[in-house]
């Protein structure tokens, strides 16, 4: 691969996922107790034998991959997702700022709520989040052009309505032929757990929600709903359609791969989002910039004014239910009310099982003792394995799942910060901090009550512009057979 990657996300010597790691093993253990080997042959049968310097023999054994292998590699990046890796970085974005008056595109930047705590903890910003994100729409906006800067917070109240309102509809009819098997309904927030189930576990992707993630609902808004809103507004005097250039800001190197899948561009391969950022690379790009976003006396703050864009509503929300978007929390609360006529006791118990990162809880019918609502949620590949065998085995008790990659969830996401010094700060100390930023913002329990913007225009919209901005689908990653062994590099 070629060095130019972002330092941050650097992968070397990467081979296709699907090809050499299809079954998960390494070709062989070379066994070191027999002596040292001088070559290996490779027998018609693909069986691997090695041959000491003395000239003896000795078959060597497949080397499985344990979970905590797989866990630790970077393996299920495809060489083609590294390209396209590659090409979202900060320093792409500097090569590609240059062109877009030319191109009379619009920069417009949408920033998770996640990386915006992350940069404020680890930087120690004076004022919080509400600071934080006021400086980094100063910086967009003063030195790279923005016109525009978004929390991904009043598109995720979206997905959150709608994930509620699938839920219901699944649960509804969960007894018709054929939709029986789309319980438990598995949230689809999570570009990492998506990728895992389409390569590895493809019969559980009808029970996966089809509601977009904020990100990817931000990005068809920005592309489609407010270059519109722009032309009707009295402020923006041309006629002609806002063409946009779609920045987003991460706690995920996964929402690259997210951003590049097809699903989500137009037949002219036009993508809802252009370009992500990890948390990593905004602060790389902002060191760039010569710009401190902790440093209260920077004049960049000075010449800035306090009005954020409210475009899609207040940018300064958050949701109850964690760190991760509160997609259980949101869920049930709103389905409990459909379903059952109740509402759960607030804020919502969770039982931990195994470890704080599987947790669970169950709503019963006041009227019907059995009637009941079991969700749960589970973040880290080690929890979401246990869920994907109980789901294979038939003995999963949960109707709905909250699925995040990583453990401790969006907040300790792998593209947030890390601690400047390790010796004076653990990474669980900034991980506290940063989920005390995030706690900090006002929250909403039911985003439907919520005068937005954004939640106003969704209550009139048709089918099919849900479908449009909020929906999409999920595909089976075919597996490919190895045949040569030889073909493989390792």
């Amino acid at each position: 691969m070629s060095n130019s990657l972002n330092s941050v996300v650097r992968l070397t010597d990467l081979n296709d996922f699907i090809t050499p790691s299809q079954e998960c093993i390494k070709p062989v253990r070379v066994d070191k107790s027999v002596g040292r080997t001088a070559r290996i042959r490779i027998g018609e049968d693909g069986q691997y034998t090695g041959v000491t310097e003395d000239g003896k023999e000795y078959q060597l054994p497949k080397a499985e991959i344990t979970l905590a292998d797989c866990l630790a590699c970077s393996g299920c990046v495809t060489s083609a997702e590294a390209v396209l890796v590659e090409q979202q970085s900060h320093t792409a974005l500097l090569s590609v700022l240059p062109t877009l008056p030319a191109a009379s595109k619009a920069l417009v930047v949408t920033i998770s709520p996640q990386s915006c705590s992350s940069l404020a903890a680890r930087h120690q910003v004076n004022g919080g989040f509400a600071e934080c994100f006021r400086r980094l729409a100063a910086f967009l906006k003063l030195r790279l052009g923005a016109r525009t800067v978004l929390n991904s917070s009043s598109a995720r109240s979206l997905c959150l309505a709608e994930m509620a309102e699938e839920f219901c509809d699944r649960w509804q009819r969960r007894g018709d032929d054929g939709l029986e098997k789309r319980l438990p309904m598995l949230a689809s927030a999570c570009p990492g757990w998506i990728c895992y189930a389409e390569k590895t576990h493809p019969a559980l992707l009808p029970l996966v929600s089809r509601v977009r993630s904020p990100q990817q609902v931000s990005g068809a808004l920005v592309k489609r709903w407010l270059p519109a809103k722009w032309k009707r507004s009295e402020e923006d005097g041309d006629t002609q359609a806002v063409s946009v250039y779609h920045l987003t800001v991460m706690p995920c190197f996964d929402k690259k791969l997210e951003a590049s899948r097809d699903d989500f561009a137009d037949a002219d391969g036009e993508r809802d989002v252009d370009m992500v950022l990890s948390t990593l690379e905004m602060d790389s790009l902002l060191e760039a910039y010569g710009v401190a976003i902790g440093d209260d006396s920077d004049s960049l703050w000075a010449s800035a004014g306090q009005d954020l864009d409210m475009d899609f509503g207040d940018p300064l929300i958050s949701h109850d239910g964690g760190g991760s978007g509160g997609y259980l929390d949101c869920v049930l609360r709103l389905s409990s009310q459909r379903l059952l006529g109740t509402q759960p006791e607030l804020p919502l118990k969770l039982t931990s099982l195994r470890n704080k990162d599987i947790q669970e809880i169950e709503v019963t019918s006041p009227s019907d003792p059995d009637k009941k609502l079991r969700f749960a949620l589970a973040y880290g590949f080690r929890n979401i394995q246990n869920i994907v065998q109980q789901i294979k085995r038939k003995k999963c008790k949960y109707d709905f799942l909250e699925i995040m990659a990583c453990p401790s969830g969006c907040l300790n996401g792998g593209g947030q910060l890390r601690p400047a010094d390790p010796e004076a700060s653990s990474p669980a100390e900034l991980l506290q901090a940063v989920s005390a930023v995030y706690s900090s913002l006002p929250s909403i329990a039911n985003p439907l009550s919520e005068p937005e913007p954004l939640m106003s225009a969704w209550q009139q919209w048709t089918p099919e512009q849900r479908a449009d901005y909020l929906h999409t689908e999920y595909h089976e990653v075919e597996r490919v057979e190895i045949i040569n062994p030889m073909a493989i590099k390792w």
